[in-house]
């Protein structure tokens, strides 16, 4: 396994990588209003393009999962373990977002309490980025993972 086999995975991992934020940024990109479901029909419609905006962020993370397989052997294994501190952080956006469709499913919940905008903090986009948490935490961990890469990426280079 060469310089050029490093490379080659180095630089798929970090275009899967970039797939990732781009998905959950298309998923985070849209909000759900209580007026959304006074229609059961259209709730439903809106639940489905959601619930297929998440599936692009799990193929996502499996096009990236098996990238990884070929990372961890030709790769530093922290690599590997930064990528595991992603996929975490993606597992708060899922568990999140099932909070969030739990919340507009229940047909009894009127006003938006303290949790629910906590839950919604994390699951929609801010319309400002400086004050989206979960984006500026996904943008650093990808930074540390293209850092981290940026050692195999340039070994062409010299």
């Amino acid at each position: 396994m060469g310089i050029g086999d490093k490379y080659q995975t180095a630089k798929k991992l970090l275009a899967s990588i970039y797939k990732i934020r781009n998905a959950v940024n298309n998923f985070r990109s849209y909000r759900l209003e209580k007026r959304d479901r006074s229609v059961q029909s259209e709730f439903h419609r809106i639940i489905d393009f959601l619930n297929k905006k998440w599936e692009g962020v799990m193929n996502s993370l499996n096009e990236c999962d098996a990238t990884m397989i070929d990372a961890e052997i030709l790769l530093d294994k922290n690599i590997v373990d930064e990528y595991e501190i992603l996929k975490k952080h993606l597992e708060i956006l899922n568990i999140k977002y099932r909070e969030y469709l739990d919340y507009y499913k229940d047909k009894n919940a009127i006003s938006i309490n303290n949790n629910v905008v906590e839950i919604r903090k994390i699951v929609i986009a801010s319309l400002d980025p400086k004050d989206d948490k979960f984006l500026e935490t996904m943008e650093n961990i990808i930074f540390n993972l293209k850092k981290r890469l940026e050692e195999y990426l340039n070994i062409i280079k010299e």
